[in-house]
């Protein structure tokens, strides 16, 4: 096995996002958990899946900024995140070195990460 499953943004499971996933976290469990609780719970390691998506709308601004500072330590904890992409196009697997300086919401960590491994995040649900 190539790592663990972690599921940054505890929304809507979907078949249809741009990253390979292994069911190792239950698509029910990922629903029914909080975001916080998702974060704490996921424990990432070096070599893990990390899938993400942009927060759901409307943001709850005086919750944003604890979790994207709770997010953004999870990822610098460790030296390395592996992402494996479904895109034929790209590589399999990418891997990079987190190197984030300053956030100011959960969905500005997201956008950057995108930006590194060049794949947009999944859209946010209810957006147009």
């Amino acid at each position: 096995m190539l790592g663990r499953i972690i599921k940054a943004c505890a929304l809507q499971y979907s078949r249809a996002a741009d990253f390979v996933i292994w069911d190792l976290i239950d698509p029910m469990d990922v629903r029914s958990l909080k975001l916080a609780a998702t974060v704490e719970a996921s424990e990432l390691d070096n070599g893990d899946v990390l899938i993400f998506q942009l927060s759901p709308v409307p943001h709850d601004l005086s919750k944003e900024m604890p979790l994207a500072t709770n997010y953004y330590a999870l990822l610098t904890q460790k030296e390395t995140v592996t992402f494996a992409l479904r895109v034929p196009s790209l590589a399999p697997h990418t891997t990079f070195k987190m190197s984030l300086l300053v956030i100011s919401s959960y969905d500005e960590v997201v956008a950057a990460v995108a930006a590194k491994i060049n794949v947009p995040p999944l859209h946010r649900q209810g957006a147009v």
